[in-house]
């Protein structure tokens, strides 16, 4: 069995989400509303039919899941759920039980950065389940060098079998305060069981990788774009390649590319566009590596044994694909 729950800031009717009429009006209403344990599969469907920002923070605590996962997915072919907030994501697991959690096309904002370490997303002590988030868009509200940014991922207290899965996904605007700490990803006290960081953009920030008493040991890193301003910060595993970077050194892969340049559209978006010499072709494909995963975050295929650098498979005037036709819109108009 699986249930569909649906969220929309923008509903008119009876908050219950049960349809789009009547959807839950936050992700943190629908999730105060779900069973724990769980006792089936659960689908958020998100998003903003008039544009309205999700603010309440959301946190998930102490969820059991055991064999079941919760999907929350933020575009529906026509809107995106956004959510704005500072430390706004938590994924909490107090037990000894299982959290699975996949988050699909959602765009993170902050509305602005006024401290050191705002985070966008917490993900801690998730224990033997698994964290997936894929295809969405992290933008951490300040590119400058004012505030030590963790904007966005911050990795606390996982010394356990649990797998962690970041892939296709864009994160821009990161604060680059010349620190070690102001990095993308965090980790605070913990070794996790498996990282797979696979086919990203990350632009900005000082450092990729930051780690206070915990370790970056099985974090393997395939086919990303980073472009911070000092260095990727931290030792990951020998199974890192396929990196492109404007810094003169990678994750220690064969195939990594360092000192290069990007042909971005421009602004704050950040898909390929031709002529570029970093990134496309240069990676590697999902008949050669299985975590490959074979469509990029606007759905667009990706076969054989090579593949494009970053989030974006490059194709030609985006191929009408709804997704990337709509966030070219909302990145035009600055979102």
């Amino acid at each position: 069995m699986a249930q569909t729950v649906y969220i929309d800031p923008d509903a008119i009717g009876t908050p219950d989400g049960t349809s789009w009429t009547d959807a839950w009006l936050t992700q943190a209403a629908a999730i105060a509303d779900l069973p724990d344990p769980f006792i089936e599969d659960v689908t958020f469907e998100c998003r903003a039919s008039s544009g309205t920002k999700d603010t309440t923070a959301v946190t998930i605590s102490g969820l059991n899941t055991s064999t079941h996962t919760l999907t929350i997915h933020g575009f529906d072919g026509t809107y995106i759920l956004s959510l704005v907030q500072g430390d706004f994501w938590n994924l909490t697991r107090d037990g000894v039980n299982t959290t699975n959690v996949t988050i699909d096309g959602i765009l993170f904002e902050k509305s602005s950065v006024t401290a050191n370490y705002a985070t966008i997303l917490n993900i801690t002590d998730f224990r033997n389940g698994t964290v997936e988030v894929k295809n969405s868009y992290f933008n951490g509200g300040d590119s400058g060098t004012t505030y030590r940014g963790r904007p966005f991922i911050t990795i606390f207290d996982v010394t356990h079998s649990g797998v962690f899965s970041f892939h296709d996904n864009i994160v821009y605007n990161v604060p680059a305060a010349p620190s070690v700490a102001s990095a993308h990803f965090h980790v605070f006290v913990g070794t996790l069981n498996a990282a797979n960081i696979y086919n990203n953009t990350f632009i900005g920030g000082y450092n990729l990788l930051y780690n206070n008493a915990g370790d970056f040991a099985n974090w393997v890193l395939v086919n990303n774009i980073f472009t911070c301003s000092n260095a990727v910060g931290e030792t990951v595993s020998g199974s890192s390649d396929y990196n492109s970077t404007t810094l003169g050194t990678a994750t220690g892969g064969g195939n990594d590319r360092v000192s290069q340049t990007f042909s971005f559209v421009g602004g704050d978006d950040y898909h390929l566009v031709v002529g570029d010499t970093g990134a496309i072709g240069h990676g590697i494909g999902p008949s050669a590596d299985a975590n490959v995963a074979v469509t990029d975050i606007d759905g667009d295929a990706r076969s054989g044994a090579t593949a494009d650098i970053g989030a974006d498979e490059f194709v030609a005037a985006g191929a009408g694909n709804p997704w990337y036709q709509y966030m070219q819109e909302k990145l035009a108009a600055g979102m």
